[in-house]
């Protein structure tokens, strides 16, 4: 009897320590944030890795992440399912661009891995702020 629990308890263990691991989905940190520190989730700036888990990150079917500034401050990060991109925003354009209308381009940072779209905008398109 002793033997069937320690034989179950292991075989419950090697499930649940795989569970979600079969999956291939990217998933994307899923927020906003005032770059001035005003407004919007402030964990979503996630400075550190302790702000990781504070943050949401949905499966994302473009397997496509962002990070998109804004010109009043604002930081969005999310995935660029076409749902969630404004008409016109072109994912393959490059990994940073400016893009909109007119004086109100954002920039815009696009990535392809899991969980990408972390970290600072301005460390990641150096060469466009």
């Amino acid at each position: 009897m002793m033997i069937k629990l320690r034989k179950f308890v292991a075989i419950m263990c090697l499930i649940a320590g795989t569970r979600g691991t079969f999956t291939h989905k990217v998933h994307c940190f899923d927020c906003n944030y005032d770059s001035n520190g005003t407004g919007g989730f402030g964990a979503c700036s996630l400075k550190t890795r302790h702000d990781f888990p504070l943050v949401d990150t949905p499966g994302c079917d473009s397997e496509t992440c962002f990070i998109r500034k804004d010109p009043n401050g604002y930081i969005y990060r999310g995935c660029a399912d076409q749902v969630n991109l404004p008409l016109d925003v072109d994912t393959t354009s490059g990994v940073c661009t400016y893009q909109g209308y007119g004086p109100y381009k954002s920039l815009w940072y696009f990535c392809g891995t899991h969980e990408c779209n972390n970290g600072l905008l301005e460390e990641k398109c150096f060469n466009c702020v």
